[in-house]
């Protein structure tokens, strides 16, 4: 298994042990092709899959590696709610995600570190008019180091 794959496993570990306290729970799931849904939406989905590394030079007897591993956040906004509202408490889980992100230790891959997470809110006015649906994407970069 690649590093990116395990390193996409710790973090849903990780977030499914992580005592988050929101109104909005949920179980993340590792999945390479996150398929959902509106159905599937009514219940706050993560999904986590890799997505990407990189290898750099260090110096002459070691590499960087970075490893990117996305979480997916979705939801649909049901009934009668006020939409604003809604969506400002689905974007607190979110920015509660990426915070805990900061925090993480990686249990089988002890050599490599966060490095930063970046959050894409995808609140597109038309999509939650139409699909009433909130979507948000972290991108989690890890860092280690390779002897070569």
């Amino acid at each position: 298994m690649s590093t990116t794959s395990i390193v996409a496993r710790d973090l849903v570990e990780y977030l499914n042990a992580y005592a988050f306290g929101s109104a909005n729970p949920f179980v993340a799931a590792y999945s390479w092709m996150p398929e959902l849904d509106l159905v599937d939406l009514d219940a706050l989905n993560v999904t986590v899959h890799p997505q990407a590394n990189e290898v750099t030079m260090a110096d002459r007897s070691s590499t960087y590696a970075e490893y990117q591993v996305v979480i997916l956040i979705a939801k649909r906004v049901v009934g009668d709610q006020d939409d604003d509202l809604i969506m400002d408490e689905l974007d607190s889980v979110a920015n509660a995600i990426k915070d805990a992100t900061i925090k993480m230790v990686l249990p089988n891959v002890n050599t490599v570190f966060w490095l930063k997470t970046i959050y894409d809110s995808i609140g597109l006015p038309d999509k939650i008019r139409e699909n009433r649906q909130f979507t948000a994407v972290l991108t989690v970069t890890f860092k280690g180091r390779i002897s070569c």
